[in-house]
Parts: structure tokens; C-alpha cells; sequence
């Protein structure tokens, strides 16, 4: 399914970014999600070869701890309703032998613009819907 219409699928079932309440910033912070995908909207799907290796957590203090894959980064983020922007990062920048996804994960995470958690799984949309984020 492309990113466009997950989110459109995700809208009509009222849990889309711009449409109904939004969970509590509670539900998606102070927890360590792994990526399980990014689904493009050209429909090309990248997906880690170990989600443990990619991982996000949004602290109480509004900083983000970002794992991919060999690097690491923080950064700070706002929350508000169904919006989730994350400030500039700062990291690492190790070149991650192939099959590494790592500069496509920290290139979209800059583009998130809004989320939404849905089955317990946390999905991020880029801005444009340029591309889905899902964490579990």
C-alpha cells in the first residue's frame, strides 16, 4: 500500500493526522520504538534488516534519542495534538555498510510533521506525504 493511501486509509478510519483527537503525547514518549518500515509514496518500501538497530524515543524532556543503525543522534521535538516535529539533529555520521538505511531514516524523521498510533504501532507522516514511518 502506497504511503498516500495509508494515510488516506488511516484518516477515514478517524485516526489520521487531521482528523479526530490525537493520543496523548504520553502514548508515543517515554518509550523505545523500533522502525519496521518506511513506505514511500513512489511505493518503494525500505525496511531494516534488524529493527532493534533503528530506534526512536521521545523523552519527557522534549529531546529525541535517535539509533540508526551504526550512528547515533538527538534532537529536540514538539508535540501537539496529532503534530510532531523534531528540531535539528546532531550525531554521528559513520557510513553504515550496506543494507544500512541509516541517512533515508534520519532524512525523513527531519521531515515528520504528524503521527499517529494505531494497533500499537506508531506511524509518522512526512510533510507533502512524502512518506510513512512505521514503528512498533
Amino acid at each position: 500500500m502506497s504511503a498516500a493511501l495509508l494515510l488516506a486509509s488511516l484518516a477515514a478510519t478517524g485516526l489520521g493526522a487531521s482528523s479526530g483527537p490525537a493520543p496523548a503525547g504520553e502514548d508515543v514518549a517515554g518509550r523505545t520504538w523500533e522502525l519496521v518500515r518506511i513506505q514511500m509514496t513512489d511505493d518503494s518500501l525500505l525496511v531494516p534488516d534488524d529493527p532493534a538497530r533503528y530506534t526512536m524515543r521521545l523523552r519527557a524532556d522534549g529531546r529525541a534519542e535517535i539509533r540508526a543503525d551504526c550512528n547515533r543522534a538527538t534532537a529536540s521535538y514538539s508535540l501537539s495534538g496529532s503534530a510532531l516535529a523534531f528540531g535539528p539533529m546532531a550525531g554521528t555520521r559513520a557510513f553504515c555498510p550496506p543494507p544500512s538505511i541509516s541517512d533515508r531514516f534520519l532524512q525523513q524523521l527531519g521531515f515528520v510533521a504528524s503521527f499517529v498510533v494505531k494497533g500499537g504501532r506508531l506511524h509518522l507522516a512526512t510533510r507533502a506525504d512524502g512518506a510513512i514511518l512505521e514503528f512498533r
